[in-house]
């Protein structure tokens, strides 16, 4: 997780200075929370598989996709780029919650 805000500057950098693209502060702030919040994740899926939740995995995801796609429809009109990433944003953190919210197994009982 501690990549996050470092890939979060080189993305800014390589779009800023290599494409000369301007976006608000706002944009690369709710990029970085995407990136954080897949990383937050990605290693509960790993977890969830090992436990035989591949049901779960695929349901969340599928629910994330939905979300995405739906907040994206309403908010891209209105915000732009900024409603786009906020709607993944929600998306993703939704994600957050979906995978740490599973129950598993107790493996270290006594």
């Amino acid at each position: 997780m501690a990549l996050a805000p470092l890939i979060t500057l080189s993305v800014y950098l390589i779009l800023r200075y290599g494409y000369g693209f301007h976006f608000y502060l706002v944009d690369y702030l709710l990029a970085g929370g995407i990136i954080l919040a897949f990383f937050a994740y990605v290693v509960r899926i790993q977890v969830c598989f090992r436990h035989n939740k591949a049901s779960y995995v695929t349901g969340i995801v599928a629910i994330m996709g939905v979300a995405n796609v739906g907040l994206s429809l309403w908010l891209i009109p209105a915000y732009g780029i900024s409603g786009a990433l906020a709607g993944a944003l929600v998306g993703q953190v939704g994600g957050v919650a979906g995978f740490y919210g599973v129950k598993l197994k107790n493996t270290h009982q006594r």
